[in-house]
């Protein structure tokens, strides 16, 4: 898998606050939204359990990820599907990978984090690379990510 994707991976991963384990209930989004930042962390939980199915709750039937180099930007991954399909194959291809938000800043729906990806390498290395990323959070999912260049 690319770089890229590493940094996609780390960017869904983290050991931050304590956030709920699943998607927010029935309950929950009846009775209140779940902030955005504990949508991020209820994400990368999932993400760090290698939970497919989980990490899809966080997100928007039509998420985006969009990757950022300098003044282009192409989207990754459409919607909830394509999703779960590249997220079984890259847990599958990186069954170590975990990810930590080292510092994260909300500002209304957004969520803006330094992320750090870290797995074992096929050599047994162990490697990690941090990256940037801001999440788009409305109604208590995740609408729309961008991805930023990683940093080894």
């Amino acid at each position: 898998m690319g770089r890229m994707w590493l940094a996609v991976g780390a960017a869904l991963v983290a050991g931050w606050a304590g956030a709920s384990c699943s998607g927010p209930s029935e309950a929950e989004s009846d009775a209140e939204v779940v902030g955005p930042l504990a949508v991020v962390q209820g994400h990368v939980d999932a993400f760090n359990r290698h939970d497919a199915e989980d990490l899809l709750s966080w997100v928007s039937p039509a998420v985006e990820w969009v990757n950022v180099q300098g003044s282009i930007m192409s989207v990754e991954v459409r919607g909830r599907e394509m999703l779960r399909d590249y997220m079984a194959t890259y847990f599958e291809a990186q069954p170590t990978v975990r990810s930590e938000i080292e510092e994260a800043v909300v500002t209304g729906d957004f969520v803006a984090v330094r992320e750090r990806a870290s797995w074992t390498a096929p050599d047994g290395e162990e490697r990690s690379q941090a990256s940037l990323a801001v999440y788009h959070v409305r109604d208590g999912l995740i609408q729309r990510v961008w991805y930023y260049p990683v940093v080894r």
